[in-house]
C-alpha cells in the first residue's frame, strides 16, 4: 500500500515538473538573450525579491538602475520583463493588442471579479465604454456639493488634532475618501460599520495579492486554495458581497423618479442591467472595483501631498496665496469653478504623484511575440513598467528627490515626453477614475489648508507596495489652526 501511494506521489510530481518545463521551454529559450539576474532552479528569482512587500520598491529600483533598458526575472513559470525605455513601453502600451493585465492581477480576481481592473479583451472594451460617462467632468461636477459635505466632516474631525503631538492623517482621509466614493456610487449615506468593513476588505485584497507574490508556491492555485489565507479570503469576499447586495437591493426599491433626480454609478449599472446589457454579476463586479480602486488610492495620495506640504512650508504658503485669491476670507463651500482655478495646487499634486506614484509598477501579459528595442519578448511573458524608477530617473527629472511643483509649469513640459510621467498608468488601460481622484484631492487639500496649517512630524515614511503604494508607518504630521479663518 505504501509503495503504491509513493509511486502515485512520485508519478504526480514527475508529471507536474514535466508540464512545468514544457510550459517554460520556449519562454526560456527566447528570453535567454534578455539580460537579468541568475535565478534558482524552479523558483527563479522569486525568493530574492524579499520577505515583505516593503522589499518590492528597493529591489526593483536597484534593478532599474542596474539594467537601464530592459531586464527579465523569473517567478516560477512566470517570465517578467521590465521595459525601461520610454520609446519601447510607449509603443507597447499604446498597442491595443497588448491589453491583458499581467499574471499578478489574477490574484485579485476573487475579490474584484471581472471588473475593469481585472477583465480583458472584448468584455473590458465593452464595460469601459459603458462606464466612461460616469467619469466625465460634466458628470463628476454634479457631485461636488456632496463631496464637499464629506470633506467638511473630515475637517471637523481633524480639529481634535490641532496643537497635539503628531498623528497619522491617513485613517482620517481614508474614511473620507471611501465615504465620498460611496455617496457618489450608491447615492446613499452608509453607516460607519459598513465603511470600516469596506476599508478592511480593500486592504486585505491587496495584502493577499502581495502575499502570493512573495510566496511563489502560492502562485499555483491548487496549493493556495488549501491554505489558511484562502479560507480568510473566502470569508472576506462573502462579507463584502453581502454589503454590496444590500446596496443594490435598497437602490432597486427606490423609485425611478428619485433615481433620475439623484443618479449614481449604481443607477447607471442597474440601468444597464435592466436593458440586459449587464448581468447582476457585472453590477457587483463594477461596483466593487470602483469602490475598492478609488478609495484608498485617493486617500493615500491626499495624505502624502499633505505630508510634503508640511515639510515644505514655502510651497504650502504659495498654495495658500492661491486659495486666498480664490476664496478671500470666506468660508463658503468649494465649487467646481473654484477647483478649476487651483492651478498651483494641481502642480503640487502632480509633483507629489511623481515622487509617490500610487501604483509604483504595472504590467501586461503578451498574447504574441513583441519586438522592443534590441529584444524580442515572447508571447506569454509579463511585461512591466516600473513607474517609481522612471519618476525618479535623474536623466528625466533632474534632482529627482527634490519636491518641485514647477516641474509641471507649461514651459518645463515642452521637451519632456508625456510618458515619463504615469501616476495613473497610460495607454488605453489608463485609470478611468483619474479625473475623480484629482477633483477629490484638490477639494480635500484646499479644504484642510483653508482651516489648518500643516506642520511636519518626526516619523519618516516607509512604504509597502501591496499592489498600490501604502505608507506602513502612517503619514504623520501636526496641525495648527489658521486664525484668519472663521469656524466652519
Amino acid at each position: 500500500m505504501l509503495v503504491t501511494a509513493l509511486s502515485i506521489f512520485l508519478g504526480g510530481l514527475g508529471l507536474f515538473f514535466a508540464i512545468f518545463f514544457a510550459k517554460t521551454h520556449r519562454l526560456k529559450r527566447m528570453a535567454s538573450s534578455i539580460p537579468g539576474p541568475k535565478g534558482l532552479p524552479f523558483f527563479g528569482n522569486g525568493l530574492e525579491i524579499g520577505t515583505s512587500s516593503a522589499d518590492f520598491i528597493p529591489y526593483f529600483h536597484k534593478m532599474y538602475n542596474q539594467y537601464k533598458s530592459c531586464y527579465r526575472i523569473w517567478i516560477l513559470h512566470n517570465l517578467i520583463v521590465f521595459v525601461n525605455s520610454v520609446e519601447d513601453y510607449k509603443n507597447m502600451l499604446s498597442d491595443r493588442k497588448v491589453m491583458k493585465k499581467a499574471y499578478v492581477y489574477d490574484y485579485m480576481t476573487p475579490f474584484l471579479g471581472d471588473g475593469l481592473v481585472t477583465s480583458s479583451g472584448e468584455k473590458w472594451k465593452h464595460d469601459r465604454k459603458k462606464l466612461a460617462p460616469f467619469f466625465y467632468f460634466s458628470t463628476l461636477k454634479l457631485y461636488i456639493d456632496t463631496q464637499s459635505k464629506n470633506i467638511d466632516t473630515m475637517i471637523k474631525k481633524l480639529s481634535s488634532y490641532v496643537d497635539t503631538p503628531e498623528f497619522n492623517i491617513l485613517p482620517v482621509t481614508m474614511y473620507c475618501a471611501l465615504e465620498s466614493i460611496l455617496t457618489t456610487s450608491v447615492s446613499t449615506m452608509v453607516d460607519c460599520s459598513k465603511i470600516k468593513a469596506l476599508l478592511e476588505f480593500t486592504k486585505f485584497a491587496q495584502q493577499t495579492t502581495s502575499y502570493r507574490m512573495l510566496r511563489p508556491w502560492f502562485g499555483i492555485d491548487s496549493l493556495f486554495w488549501i491554505s489558511r489565507v484562502r479560507r480568510s479570503e473566502k470569508r472576506c469576499i462573502e462579507n463584502m458581497h453581502r454589503i454590496l447586495k444590500g446596496f443594490i437591493d435598497n437602490r432597486e426599491k427606490t423609485s425611478q423618479t428619485e433615481r433620475n433626480s439623484h443618479p449614481s454609478l449604481l443607477d447607471m449599472l442597474l440601468d444597464l442591467k435592466d436593458k440586459n446589457i449587464f448581468t447582476e454579476k457585472d453590477v457587483v463586479d463594477g461596483l466593487i472595483t470602483i469602490i475598492s480602486a478609488g478609495s484608498d488610492t485617493t486617500a493615500t495620495s491626499t495624505s502624502l501631498t499633505c505630508w510634503l506640504l508640511a515639510k515644505h512650508p514655502d510651497i504650502q504658503e504659495k498654495v495658500m496665496e492661491e486659495l486666498d485669491e480664490i476664496f478671500g476670507n470666506s468660508n463658503r463651500p468649494t465649487t467646481y469653478e473654484d477647483i478649476v482655478q487651483m492651478k498651483y495646487l494641481e502642480r503640487v499634486i502632480k509633483e507629489s504623484l511623481r515622487l509617490y506614484p500610487i501604483v509604483p509598477m504595472f504590467g501586461r501579459k503578451l498574447k504574441e511575440d513583441y519586438k522592443t528595442g534590441n529584444y524580442t519578448i515572447p508571447a506569454g511573458a509579463n511585461v512591466f513598467v516600473f513607474v517609481w524608477g522612471i519618476h525618479r530617473d535623474p536623466e528625466i527629472f533632474p534632482d529627482p528627490e527634490k519636491f518641485d511643483p514647477d516641474r509641471f509649469l507649461p514651459k518645463n513640459l515642452v521637451n519632456r515626453n508625456d510618458l515619463c510621467y504615469m501616476p495613473f498608468s497610460c495607454g488605453p488601460r489608463n485609470c478611468i477614475g483619474q479625473k475623480y481622484a484629482l477633483l477629490f484631492m484638490k477639494s480635500a487639500i484646499s479644504g484642510i489648508l483653508r482651516k489648518y496649517k500643516l506642520l511636519p512630524g518626526t516619523i519618516p515614511l516607509n512604504f509597502h507596495a501591496d499592489v498600490t503604494l501604502y505608507p506602513s508607518t502612517g503619514v504623520n504630521l501636526r496641525l495648527s489652526k489658521r486664525s484668519s479663518i472663521e469656524e466652519i
